[in-house]
């Protein structure tokens, strides 16, 4: 028997409700990105694809402590959180800094198609890497082990 439309609603609804969390962070730290990459590239002689980098980079502070506390509401410790989120977001810049090179070296596009090329693609791939990888919304007692301040109260 087929189940019907509101029981995959409300049985995916949290993983719907993290996914709307995080594209709300998503666009700030997209516009902070956007913001500080267009400044470089358009003030500075540092070209499009150093600016990329720099933008990207501008934008983590914001990116982490928004996704770890209000996408993922992660109760593990921050420090291991952190060391997963720096993982994830050094290959995040590699793959944005090459994307803007083969963008305005290869195709020889304006660096805005970098941006936006940056801003829609590599989100998605973060979130399923944040929301099974990086940061942990349920974790055992066990993480909390070694942390001499205890788990953090979550709402």
């Amino acid at each position: 028997m087929k189940k019907p439309l509101f029981y995959y609603l409300k049985h995916y609804q949290p993983l719907l409700d993290r996914f709307l969390r995080f594209g709300a962070i998503g666009i700030l730290s997209g516009a902070v990105f956007t913001v500080v990459t267009s400044f470089v590239a358009s003030y500075t002689d540092l070209g499009p694809t150093i600016a990329s980098a720099i933008g990207y980079a501008a934008s983590l502070p914001l990116n982490f402590l928004g996704n770890r506390s209000y996408s993922f509401r992660s109760r593990s410790r921050w420090t291991g959180d952190l060391a997963r989120y720096g993982a994830l977001h050094a290959l995040n810049l590699l793959l944005t800094t090459l994307s803007m090179g083969t963008v305005v070296g290869i195709f020889e596009l304006h660096y805005g198609f970098g941006i936006a090329a940056a801003v829609l693609l590599v989100p998605l791939m973060n979130f399923l890497i944040m929301n099974f990888w990086v940061f942990d919304s349920s974790p055992s007692p066990s993480h909390f082990a070694n942390d001499l301040t205890g788990p953090e109260i979550r709402r």
